[in-house]
């Protein structure tokens, strides 16, 4: 199934521009919601280190770490979204999340997308 975009990304395409300035146009789109899901990430790592998370923010932040692991990887930023998997996992309530890792992780996973 291939998608179509309803409209071109901001600046306009027409049938002669390049793919790769359609994706990077959409992926610059993008990149301020990528940031924000990095911040409610960071957010909830933070509300689990001073034990004060609110109902349902892991939960949430798992969801955004998910989404940004599947954006980033489809864009073709690998590390980026292996670091996201691996936040949506510690965030997964499978296990006792580690803190320190957590806040590594979300710091690694800032610095990445500020790079792409």
């Amino acid at each position: 199934m291939s998608t179509v975009l309803a409209q071109p990304p901001a600046g306009g395409t027409d049938a002669t521009t390049p793919i790769a300035e359609i994706l990077r146009a959409i992926w610059e789109d993008h990149r301020a919601l990528l940031h924000a899901r990095v911040d409610q990430i960071g957010a909830a790592v933070a509300g689990l280190s001073a034990g004060d998370l609110m109902p349902g923010a892991s939960r949430e932040a798992g969801c955004s770490a998910h989404m940004i692991a599947g954006t980033a990887g489809t864009f073709g930023f690998h590390r980026a979204s292996a670091l996201a998997r691996a936040l949506e996992l510690g965030l997964s309530g499978e296990r006792t999340p580690d803190v320190v890792t957590l806040s590594g992780l979300v710091r690694e996973l800032r610095d990445e997308l500020v790079l792409a």
